[in-house]
Parts: C-alpha cells; structure tokens; sequence
C-alpha cells in the first residue's frame, strides 16, 4: 500500500458533485498528537517504539475521535499509510471511489479549457490522462459495496456519480478530437 493510501478530499468538492456521502464525510478514527498543535498519528502502545512513525509512541493523552474528511492533511504522511486499517473496508472503497471521481471531475473541467489539448498530440496526452482507464477499478471497488446493507444505498450513489464524471469527461475528449480533426 502507498504510503498515503487516502487521498485529501474536500467537502466542497463532494458537496459539489452531489457524493457527500456520509460513509466518507462522518467516518471517524482515533488519533493523538505528540505535541501541542502537530501532526496527528495513529496511537500506538506507550513508550514501544513504533515501526511506522517514531512520534506515535511519544503521543500523550486518550485518542480523540475526529472525522477523517476534515484532518486527513494533518495526519503524519507515516501514519497515514495504516488509517485504511482502522475504517471498515467499504468506508474505504467509497472514498477511494470518491477520490477518483474528483479526479475525473478535474480532468474533465481542465480539459475544455486546456488549449493544448487541441492539437493531435495534446488529445493523446489527455486520452492517456483520461478518467476512462479508473472505470474498472472503481466498478471492482464498489462491486462488494453495492450488495451491501449499511453502504448499499451510498455506493450506489458513487456508481451514478462516476458514470456521470465519465460520461462528461468522455465528452470532452470527444470535443477535442472533433476540434484537431477540424
């Protein structure tokens, strides 16, 4: 696993594109500081040395609940790497399927004002770049999600989300192939 295997998200951006889902934007962990106003760690036994993050032992005090969406770009880059190990594995496949949306989203929108991509080698960089080669993956990560009780309903909702993204950034890069062609 990447060391930062959740990526910051906003909830502007989620609110945004209607995917504030609250498996994402409620989803809560237990975190410690190791000093007045720094980065946040994921606790580890007092005083054993930590084999990802030097200053998760030397934390003081109880953990505190926070909701991940607003500190996740506080979290240590080294503790961020073991937060997927404290969130349910369909809490973390609907905000890897988030984090890509977002992405598709920003590919979409930098397209239609990207000049480059008006020019035959400008489309192939964008049709490397393009949202289309994720589709699988995000179907593979709501796949087990979608039958689900609890997330069901929300992954469901990611999965119009992202056809929706898709389906927008498809047309762009269908716009810009009819503009080089032209």
């Amino acid at each position: 696993m990447a060391r930062r295997d959740l990526e910051v998200l906003t909830r502007a951006d989620l609110e945004r594109l209607g995917m504030a889902l609250p498996a994402v934007t409620e989803a809560t962990v237990g975190l410690v500081r190791s000093g007045r106003g720094g980065k946040w760690h994921v606790p580890t036994e007092k005083k054993q040395w930590s084999e990802h993050c030097q200053h998760a032992a030397r934390a003081a005090g109880e953990p505190t609940d926070l909701v991940l969406l607003d500190v996740l770009d506080q979290v240590c880059a080294r503790c961020a790497g073991r937060l997927p190990g404290l969130l349910p594995d369909a809490v973390v496949a609907l905000w890897q399927v988030c984090s890509l949306t977002v992405a598709a989203d920003r590919f979409a929108v930098g397209l239609g004002e990207d000049a480059r991509a008006r020019t035959w080698l400008g489309y192939a960089v964008a049709l490397d770049l393009s949202p289309r080669k994720d589709d699988a993956r995000v179907r593979e990560l709501l796949r087990p999600v979608l039958s689900g009780d609890e997330f069901g309903a929300q992954a469901w909702k990611a999965m119009a989300v992202w056809s929706q993204v898709l389906e927008r950034a498809e047309e762009q890069l269908a716009a810009c192939r009819r503009r080089w062609r032209a």
